[in-house]
């Protein structure tokens, strides 16, 4: 019986119960019993322990038939189950009760949606990437859930609605995190914090972190009250896991706080709906982007603040795996984070801790199966070189890529290719097998060959060939490939940007904005994505989309010079002038130290200049004069920094007399020609001794024309004075004159532009 016949089947039975007599809401109760009794076997079994043995066959007819075929049903756009996830068929049970049920719609049971959505999210935790489909289905079952709850808002009074708004939106953020959606997931974890009235805060207090130390500094804590009871009944009655201890000769266990008493906002109890929330607070971590998300320094107070008050199993077992994760990073507790992780591998089977209270807070925590752990803990063992041992685990794992990959570090290719061909010749008909092979051998054939076998479905072999033709640079077999893995499971971020990168390479611009697109709505905060949008929008010549995609890009890469520069270019070319203003000064800050005078450019600023002294209108339809000041004093900050480049000196001077600054005029013109006269090749080279001698012309001009203009100043008693700009600006101009041309008489005598110089003089 194949997998889809079963499936037929257990549906016809269930259709059947539901209307064998007049009660079908009734059997259908009795029915989302029976699914739920299923689910949360499955889960304690796989997640919360003690597992529990169960003989399908007495109870199930086509057990076998059940049983292997549960992971191809449960397998979804492409991606496969974990193959030693124990008894699998319990879930599967579940699932198809689940949507046998919902395809009477005239039965309606209030928590199906619930407990549907539940089976969903574990069914994802067990498949090797995020599906999309599941996530559809999970939010159309979140529409529903809120539809139910709608009844007991009207009276929440009793606190039921806060209760279940608080669980579900910590369920949903949950999902969210699991499909990689980490905004959503903040925004649902931010929903269940106000729905449950919870306040919290991070910040200060005195205490001591090492054993030695004499002095109170301050330490990062987290302040939270919750609005309900602390929904801790006696924790010394309760089993939790064990936390080890750390034995380090001078590091503390934990901090020492100086004023801490029970019932201050720093030890206060929390309830345990309120302790998971501030452990979701943990799950979107950036640490390489500290704005946008908790570093691993603030992290532990919330770590800290679960592990203190301890009041549900599964969520002490949640506090004390981030506390390994954490602890991992750091020499003198890394010992503590591996002996942690084993110690929670190995209380899954212990009998401490009643399986209802490890079960009630497991659909709101992402808390791994066992098999993760194992795997995490192999991690460990991988990161810190004990490569050996972590091999030991993979292979007890049957996590064969895993496997593959400690072989190649450990420089025995051929023995992780020879056990890959063995895993095929025993079972030539899975698909990832041959994925394997073709990672380790680089042999498109191995990738088709996967492909064919799937039946065009396991979307890996086509990301994995994809990325070999990007490499050997073949752009359109690559974007084919990714094109075909993404029509089957479009959340992968990194194919889609792969995707845009290739169609770049050969002008597919339409396709590159699409996929850019896709990978910027998927993570906003991919800078890279933003500014390769912008480039591809440039060739499309959409430059305000360009413009706007830059000014994204730039909120998360806020000291890339080049993206300020690219910025700066389509600024100019959109007329936004304001930004162009902002942009060159933004890269003087970046740029002026190492690159000079290179850090400005003077192409771009001449165009800026022109746009405000001649009133250009912006983008906004503005004149550009309002920028005036904005200008004048980017001119100062440019010259300060970069001083020894003439033309700059006279684009100032240009737009300082035009703006009525002649003292600052004139005082640019000066140093314009100071930069020029430095030349040594003014003595043999024409070119040279040409810009010099224009360079000098243009500062007698400018002495003669606004060197005797009066302007108006404060007086150090602040009092309005006027004065000149140059009293004797016909002696400085006749010394520059002289000047020059006594240094050129030698080389330049007999040249027309030398006899300029001379004429010059005569005429003052």
């Amino acid at each position: 019986m194949l997998c889809k016949d079963l499936a037929w089947f257990i549906s016809r039975r269930v259709a059947w119960f539901l209307f064998h007599d007049d009660s079908p809401i009734e059997r259908a109760t009795q029915l989302l019993f029976l699914a739920n009794a299923s689910l949360c076997l499955f889960v304690q079994n796989a997640w919360t322990g003690p597992s529990v043995s169960l003989d399908i066959s007495v109870i199930v007819p086509h057990a076998e038939k059940i049983v292997k075929n549960a992971a191809l049903w449960l397998s979804a756009d492409g991606e496969d189950v974990y193959h030693l996830t124990p008894q699998l068929y319990l879930l599967w049970i579940a699932r198809l009760i689940y949507r046998s049920i919902r395809e009477h719609e005239e039965i309606e049971l209030q928590t199906l949606s619930w407990w549907n959505l539940r089976s969903l999210l574990f069914q994802q935790r067990i498949l090797e990437n995020p599906a999309a489909t599941l996530m559809e289905e999970i939010e159309r079952e979140s529409v529903s859930i809120w539809k139910c709850l709608e009844a007991y808002q009207t009276d929440s009074s009793d606190g039921v609605f806060s209760s279940l708004a608080t669980r579900h939106y910590l369920e949903c953020g949950i999902a969210h995190h699991l499909h990689r959606r980490d905004r959503m997931a903040q925004g649902a974890f931010e929903d269940a914090q106000r729905s449950s009235g919870f306040f919290w805060q991070l910040t200060g207090a005195l205490g001591r972190r090492t054993k030695f130390q004499q002095t109170d500094v301050s330490q990062l804590v987290i302040s939270a009250k919750s609005q309900t009871g602390n929904g801790v009944e006696d924790p010394t009655k309760q089993k939790f896991p064990e936390n080890l201890k750390l034995n380090d000769d001078t590091l503390l266990d934990t901090i020492e706080l100086t004023n801490a008493t029970v019932g201050d906002d720093t030890n206060r109890p929390l309830n345990v709906a309120d302790q998971v929330i501030l452990l979701s607070f943990c799950l979107n971590v950036k640490n390489t982007n500290p704005k946008d998300g908790l570093t691993n320094e603030e992290m532990g107070p919330f770590v800290r603040r679960v592990l203190d008050q301890p009041a549900n199993w599964s969520v002490y077992t949640m506090a004390l795996l981030l506390r390994s994760r954490l602890e991992s990073e750091k020499s003198r507790t890394v010992e503590r984070a591996a002996l942690q992780l084993q110690a929670l591998v190995d209380q899954f089977d212990v009998d401490e801790g009643p399986p209802a209270e490890r079960m009630m807070w497991i659909w709101a925590l992402d808390l791994p199966p066992k098999w993760q752990l194992e795997r995490e803990l192999a991690d460990r063992f991988m990161s810190i070189g004990v490569t050996a041992s972590a091999l030991e685990i993979y292979t007890r794992l049957e996590m064969w890529e895993q496997c593959v990959d400690c072989l190649r570090l450990l420089d025995k290719t051929a023995k992780a290719e020879s056990l890959l061909r063995q895993l095929i010749n025993k079972d030539p008909e899975i698909p990832k097998y041959w994925c394997l092979l073709g990672d380790l051998t680089k042999e498109e054939a191995m990738y088709e060959k996967s492909w064919a076998l799937s039946g065009k479905r396991y979307s890996r072999a086509m990301r994995s060939l994809g990325s070999l033709h990007f490499r050997n640079k073949n752009y359109s077999k690559s974007v084919e490939c990714y094109e075909a893995a993404l029509a089957i499971n479009p959340l992968f971020e990194d194919t889609w940007f792969m995707l845009g990168c290739a169609a770049m390479q050969i002008s597919d611009w339409e396709s590159a904005v699409r996929a850019f697109a896709k990978v910027t709505n998927m993570n906003w905060e991919n800078g890279e994505a933003w500014n390769n949008l912008a480039s591809v929008y440039l060739q499309l010549k959409k430059k305000p989309e360009a413009h706007r995609a830059l000014q994204q890009a730039l909120k998360i890469n806020f000291d890339s010079w080049k993206v300020w520069q690219n910025y700066l270019y389509v600024s100019v070319d959109i007329g936004d002038f304001e930004e162009a203003v902002r942009s060159t000064s933004r890269l003087l800050e970046l740029r002026a130290h190492s690159a000079g005078s290179e850090a400005v450019d003077l192409e771009v600023l001449d165009i800026i200049l022109k746009a405000v002294n001649s009133g250009t209108r912006d983008v906004e339809g503005r004149s550009a004069r309002h920028l005036a000041e904005q200008v004048s004093e980017l001119l100062v900050k440019i010259t300060d920094q970069v001083a020894e480049n003439a033309r700059l000196w006279t684009l100032a001077s240009a737009f300082w007399e035009w703006n009525g600054q002649f003292t600052l005029a004139l005082e640019a013109r000066l140093k314009a020609y100071r930069a020029v006269s430095k030349n040594p090749e003014i003595a043999y080279s024409k070119e040279a001794f040409e810009e010099f001698v224009s360079v000098t012309l243009e500062l007698v001009d400018a002495y003669e024309r606004i060197g005797a203009k009066t302007i108006s100043e404060q007086s150090s008693s602040g009092d309005p004075v006027t004065r000149i700009v140059c009293e004797d600006w016909k002696y400085q101009a006749k010394m520059v004159l002289r000047t020059v041309i006594g240094r050129t008489a030698k080389s330049w005598d007999s040249t027309e532009l030398y006899e300029q110089l001379r004429n010059r003089l005569q005429s003052l």
